[in-house]
């Protein structure tokens, strides 16, 4: 009884986006927030680290997110409601900064536990000065890693020397699969074997990290073949300039259409129309992408980089093709996979199991509560 009366005062404190815009990293935070209310905590603050403004306005915003942070833990410390455990979901670059305050200030009202949830392979790939300092900040406290796949922290503890434990989590626990069922997918078989034409798609935050340009020269080379039985489609909000002026060329030239912001069930919607989700992705920091694992639930073939974690499981859809490491080669590749996906020259997996994923999915959710309230378990990475 007196055990449980204190885990009733216990708090738990997540850190990270919750908010607009969405990204991958929104994605993760908000659905590690729902498993994590599904603990045994009734007070759970939410520091929502989002950014809603640029230049001057975003620092003055990360600092008032550092204000509510200390006034969180100060309410805690008055009332007598000890913080056992905070989730921070890991900035990237100059964002670091933010997270190294925050830290500190755990550090200062004695926080017990504390989880990183990495969502950047860039500082494993290229040492971090910033993240570093964050790591040395975090010997005095509990801590605990949570990465994408075994590959991501076998570079972080490389790179840093990490002796406390990682664990591997997968970006599929944060699938909606209720969301995905309720657009009325497919989740038996890829239906490249039932169409004569094939339609290629990409959606995301379209920049020229995410490898659009990429996209359209794919959809320049096949409409300059005439009808060959492939239309493009690209769907999100668009990042830069260089990528609005391309897509607008492409839309005008009738090489693709272009859909614009495409979220929630429109876009798993689309998705469930797409025979193939082309990703030639070059970004240094890409981790799992949630919206690649989206199109393979939908049936649709993938084709990725060969860095990018994908849940073993889901692997076993054979249904992934991977582009080589040098992105000079990316559309080149793309056009063979393509054309072999034309030419029906492979048999693809037509077994699902979808009842399995959604028991891996569970199963992931339990693991990343587990990690942050220190209950162990999970799929740990072992040092070495």
């Amino acid at each position: 009884m007196h055990r449980l009366r204190n885990i009733m005062r216990d708090k738990l404190v997540v850190i990270g986006p919750t908010g607009r815009p969405t990204t991958g990293r929104r994605t993760c935070t908000v659905e590690a927030l729902a498993a994590l209310s599904e603990a045994e905590f009734t007070n759970v603050a939410v520091i929502n680290t989002s950014p809603k403004y640029s230049g001057v306005l975003s620092v003055a915003k990360k600092q008032c997110d550092i204000a509510i942070l200390l006034v969180s833990l100060v309410t805690s410390r008055l009332t007598g409601n000890s913080v056992r455990a905070a989730y921070l979901a890991v900035n990237d670059r100059w964002g670091i900064i933010y997270d190294l305050q925050a830290i500190m200030l755990l550090r200062l009202f004695s926080v017990k536990r504390l989880t990183l949830h990495h969502h950047s392979r860039r500082y494993c790939l290229e040492r971090s000065r910033l993240l570093a300092a964050l790591l040395r900040a975090t010997k005095k406290l509990t801590t605990s890693h949570i990465v994408q796949c075994s590959m991501i922290g076998c570079e972080l503890r490389s790179r840093y020397s990490v002796s406390q434990p990682i664990y591997s989590i997968s970006n599929l626990y944060a699938v909606d699969f209720i969301g995905l069922a309720a657009a009325g997918l497919e989740f038996s078989a890829s239906k490249l074997s039932e169409n004569k034409s094939i339609k290629v798609g990409l959606v995301s935050n379209l920049c020229e990290d995410k490898g659009v340009l990429t996209f359209i020269k794919v959809a320049r080379y096949y409409y300059s073949l005439g009808d060959c039985n492939v239309e493009f489609e690209l769907g999100g909000p668009i990042r830069d300039k260089r990528c609005q002026a391309e897509i607008d060329s492409a839309v005008r030239d009738g090489v693709l259409k272009y859909l614009g912001p495409i979220y929630s069930q429109r876009k798993f919607q689309w998705l469930a129309s797409l025979d193939c989700f082309l990703f030639p992705s070059t970004y240094v920091a890409e981790t799992e992408g949630i919206v690649v694992i989206e199109a393979l639930l939908s049936g649709a073939v993938a084709i990725v980089p060969e860095t990018l974690c994908i849940n073993p499981e889901i692997l076993k859809l054979d249904r992934v093709f991977r582009l080589g490491p040098d992105r000079m080669e990316h559309e080149r590749e793309s056009i063979i996979i393509i054309n072999r996906l034309l030419d029906r020259a492979r048999t693809y997996s037509a077994r699902f199991d979808y009842g399995g994923l959604q028991e891996e999915r569970v199963s992931l959710r339990v693991e990343l509560k587990n990690v942050v309230l220190g209950y162990g378990g999970g799929r740990l990475i072992e040092s070495g």
